[in-house]
């Protein structure tokens, strides 16, 4: 059967029996991989608490399982001296736990953080057959170098770095904190939000300060009680239409939902900044280095030049009498971005998703964010199919002050008519419609 058809069988198993959507929706998310019962409302709030991380597959998911398979198969095999003495316990826990991984990884897609998981996992668990010992940072750089290997283009994605970087900075504190217990937690998800930054504005324009908050409560609840309850759930659903674990994996999800929409409450110190350039987020990641390594006072006004060229960056400006057209990566539809000197159109709007998410909040709105673009003149709608008018309401609800130009007033109930629309200059620019 091919990987992906059994996956949804497998999700189609837990649908009668999770009714409420939000605890489907997650338990699937952390068992397959599959995310299509999370609407936005959902992925808005995981990104505004930072916590977006947690409800896909990661690699802590696939460690966590594999650690607890290897501890009690470790426990159970040493109870008979007999079983130990045909095959060590160390060796049958490690091979049971692998085997555990393997399936887990498959089962969510097979995605880059769980190969590097996978990968690391080997490399933890090859000692146990082999005279040959790996340290921390070996099996780190041969996941990396495993998972390029494997899949190249992977290079060209965010979580790709992310994934890493984010092991490789728990690493590097790890070792350098004397602390231990929930303090060392502390300084752990610190060193991870703040080492992590130069990256999420550069990528996503938004940096989650409560996600300290969120990440202390919310990463042992995922770990410890969402992941293994649901996967439980997914191997019982198999076999039986009711499913008593419903009670306890739909309470601990909305209790997880209420203290984050709590979180979210204080989202008003989380950093909404775009960095336009990539050595804007080189200066960020100097301006850490130096606060944590070199905190010299010597350096602090080099540290206040460059904050002050991340928070106010340069950007790109069309001359007069010029006009620069992008189109943007909108996939199935077309959006384009108009400007000339003082103005902006944009001529439409990508598709709208039956979930209620568009390619206006996924791709326009960020591109413009980058450009420094707060405002737009005119909204054009060439034709009223989803995948060039789907992300109207989007643009509108973000820049409200916006003239709408479309071929059909009627369909829209508002609007001005292309037709009879007059020729209008913008910067020395001349537009009319054919």
């Amino acid at each position: 059967m091919n990987l992906l058809v059994l996956r949804e069988y497998l999700a189609e198993k837990l649908a009668p029996i999770l009714l409420k959507k939000e605890t489907l929706g997650i338990a699937q998310a952390l068992t397959l991989g599959i995310t299509t019962h999370l609407d936005t409302s959902l992925w808005d709030l995981f990104r505004r608490t930072g916590t977006t991380h947690l409800m896909v597959i990661s690699g802590s998911h696939i460690v966590l399982i594999a650690g607890l398979i290897y501890w009690l198969v470790l426990r159970l095999w040493s109870c008979s001296s007999r079983l130990c003495l045909k095959f060590p316990a160390m060796q049958m826990a490690s091979i049971t736990s692998f085997i555990v991984a393997v399936i887990y990884t498959l089962l969510a897609g097979f995605g880059v953080p769980a190969q590097r998981s996978l990968i690391a996992c080997v490399f933890v668990l090859l000692p146990h057959f082999l005279s040959q010992r790996f340290t921390v940072w070996q099996s780190w750089r041969y996941a990396l170098l495993a998972v390029v290997i494997y899949e190249p283009h992977t290079v060209l994605q965010s979580g790709f770095y992310l994934s890493f970087i984010a092991v490789a900075i728990l690493i590097s504190v790890s070792r350098r904190i004397p602390y231990k217990g929930i303090r060392q937690v502390i300084l752990l998800q610190l060193a991870c939000l703040f080492g992590l930054m130069p990256f999420t504005l550069f990528w996503f324009s938004y940096g989650a300060i409560n996600g300290l908050l969120a990440n202390l409560v919310a990463i042992p609840i995922v770990g410890y009680v969402l992941v293994p309850l649901s996967l439980l759930a997914l191997i019982v659903a198999q076999f039986s239409t009711t499913l008593w674990l419903a009670i306890p994996l739909t309470l601990s999800i909305d209790g997880l939902l209420t203290f984050l929409n709590w979180v979210n409450g204080f989202s008003g110190i989380n950093l909404v900044l775009s960095l336009t350039t990539i050595l804007s987020m080189f200066a960020l990641m100097l301006i850490l280095f130096i606060l944590i390594f070199i905190p010299l006072r010597a350096l602090f006004p080099a540290i206040f030049i460059l904050l002050i060229s991340v928070c106010y960056p340069s950007y790109p400006r069309v001359k007069e009498n010029e006009a620069q057209i992008d189109v943007v990566d909108v996939g199935q539809g077309l959006a384009m971005v108009i400007r000339t000197a003082n103005h902006t159109l944009i001529y439409d709007t990508g598709v709208k998703f039956y979930q209620g998410g568009d390619m206006a909040q996924m791709a326009i709105i960020p591109y413009l964010t980058t450009l420094g673009i707060h405002s737009i003149d005119k909204i054009v709608i060439s034709h009223p199919d989803l995948d060039h008018r789907g992300g109207l309401q989007s643009l509108e609800e973000k820049y409200p002050q916006t003239e709408l130009v479309v071929d059909n007033v009627n369909f829209y109930h508002r609007g001005e008519n292309c037709h009879q629309y007059p020729e209008w200059h913008w910067d020395g620019v001349s537009f009319r419609f054919l």
